[in-house]
């Protein structure tokens, strides 16, 4: 894949390479554990070869002229949110946790340009919100009620978002220091 990239400067040429890069790696944890890993160990190792490759992303994403880094983003991201969706869910504090880590990703779509981030977080919020109506507060009557005034908030939020996307993206990354400010790649301020 690498030689091909080199050979054909071709962004999408990158599938393959981060592709066999992840399933080599779960294939040896596959191996390792002697047939069929733990759901905790498959979703560590998922998460961890996904935020693998969304550091080489970001590496990538600041020497190149060509997107190649939209390719690795995906699939880093796409690898660490499934690995993070389907950890085993033991308590409400994992799911806390899960969704404070999927709003952290709108963040990291704020300070990176790369709306792929917020989509994969908005996903993970959705699918915390849909435990709560129908685990959590299955048989409440008021609840549906809460759930729609949520929703029309998330809807006037990103209306507002919108709209103020330049000074809302300014604010946050004028919070970062100067020194990790000039390591963003989209920064522009």
């Amino acid at each position: 894949g690498m030689l091909a990239i080199f050979l054909r400067r071709f962004s999408f040429l990158a599938v393959p390479t981060v592709f066999g890069f992840v399933w080599t790696w779960l294939y040896s944890v596959m191996v390792v554990s002697g047939g069929r890993p733990s759901d905790w160990t498959m979703s560590t190792h998922l998460m961890l070869s996904g935020l693998f490759v969304l550091v080489i992303g970001f590496m990538v994403d600041r020497r190149t002229e060509e997107d190649f880094a939209f390719w690795i983003y995906l699939l880093g991201a796409g690898h660490f949110w499934v690995g993070l969706t389907s950890f085993p869910e033991d308590d409400e504090l994992t799911w806390v946790a899960y969704t404070f880590v999927n709003l952290l990703m709108m963040v990291v779509s704020i300070l990176l340009q790369r709306r792929l981030f917020m989509a994969f977080g908005a996903l993970g919020v959705f699918i915390y919100l849909g435990h709560l109506g129908f685990e959590v507060f299955e048989n409440s009557l008021i609840f549906p009620f809460v759930l729609s005034f949520v929703g029309l908030a998330i809807m006037g939020a990103a209306v507002w978002y919108q709209k103020h996307r330049q000074s809302v993206d300014e604010a946050v990354i004028g919070t970062l220091p100067e020194a990790i400010r000039k390591r963003l790649p989209g920064a522009r301020i």
